[in-house]
C-alpha cells in the first residue's frame, strides 16, 4: 500500500441552500461537507491523503440530497504531479 496526495479546487455553483458533498477515494467515504463559500469568488482546496493498494483508483464527488448545485474540479494534483481527471494509476 501507498501513501497518495490528492489535492484540487472545488468550486460549487448554488443559489439558495448550502449544498452537503462527499468525497469519495474508490468507494470509500472520506469526508462530507457543506459548502458555504460565496460561490461567486470562492472556492475549497482540497487536500486529501489516502493510502491505497498498487492499482487504479478513483476519487468522486457526490451530492447529498435534492440540490441544483454543481460542483466543478480544477487544479488537480495528485503526488504534487499536475493531472487532468481524479482517476489515478498507484505503481
Amino acid at each position: 500500500m501507498k501513501n497518495v496526495v490528492i489535492e484540487f479546487d472545488l468550486y460549487c455553483d448554488w443559489q439558495e441552500n448550502y449544498p452537503i458533498y462527499r468525497i469519495y477515494a474508490d468507494d470509500d467515504l472520506l469526508t462530507e461537507r457543506t459548502y458555504i463559500w460565496d460561490n461567486e469568488r470562492e472556492f475549497v482546496r482540497e487536500r486529501i491523503v489516502v493510502c491505497v493498494d498498487i492499482g487504479s483508483h478513483q476519487c468522486r464527488i457526490e451530492k447529498v440530497g435534492t440540490t441544483d448545485a454543481t460542483f466543478i474540479v480544477n487544479n488537480i494534483n495528485i503526488n504534487d504531479e499536475p493531472v487532468k481527471s481524479l482517476d489515478f494509476v498507484v505503481a
